[in-house]
């Protein structure tokens, strides 16, 4: 496998490389295939489901890639008719920087509409290979959110708990 100029993480084991590098991958066996993702990348997924609407879409886990400075607009509509063609649809927008030895990631308010959209979410923010950290804080929260680190995947998973839509998040995380 070739990796380009830049830092990369190994999505399966949470590993950070450096390219431009050519290497043979190793594969979980329970996975498909290699799967790297370049410093900097958001990846938001959802709720697992066969087809649209099996369950609610009121749970949202976003994986952030640091290293890089990083931004993703999160597009939603109702999945099912062409209502979008007439603007029934709603953008988040999601970034993060690392700044002075803290990362800061920002879940903007929703903007637009559709109806079926969710009002809230539970919301959970995975973060790799970033480090342990020494403190992690939600802007106006009264206390922080709770979080866990996972020593084996280099990873640290927040828990922010419910989101309202309309109304901006905020995290600021400080390494170690």
């Amino acid at each position: 496998m070739y990796l380009p100029g830049g830092e990369w993480f190994d999505f399966w084991t949470g590993r950070k490389l450096s390219g431009p590098k050519s290497f043979e991958p190793e594969i979980p066996p329970d996975r498909g295939g290699p799967l790297f993702v370049r410093a900097g990348a958001i990846i938001p997924m959802g709720p697992e489901m066969q087809y649209v609407g099996q369950r609610p879409d009121d749970e949202l886990t976003v994986h952030i890639f640091p290293g890089a400075s990083g931004e993703f607009v999160f597009y939603e509509d109702d999945g099912r008719t062409h209502d979008y063609e007439k603007g029934a649809s709603r953008t988040t927008e999601i970034r993060h920087e690392t700044r002075g030895g803290q990362l800061r990631i920002e879940i903007a308010a929703a903007a637009g509409n559709f109806p079926g959209a969710p009002p809230a979410r539970r919301l959970q923010f995975v973060v790799h290979g970033l480090g342990r950290p020494s403190r992690v804080e939600l802007a106006g929260a009264a206390q922080p959110p709770a979080w866990a680190w996972d020593d084996k995947s280099q990873s640290l998973s927040i828990f922010v708990g419910e989101r309202q839509a309309k109304k901006k998040t905020t995290l600021t995380v400080a390494a170690p």
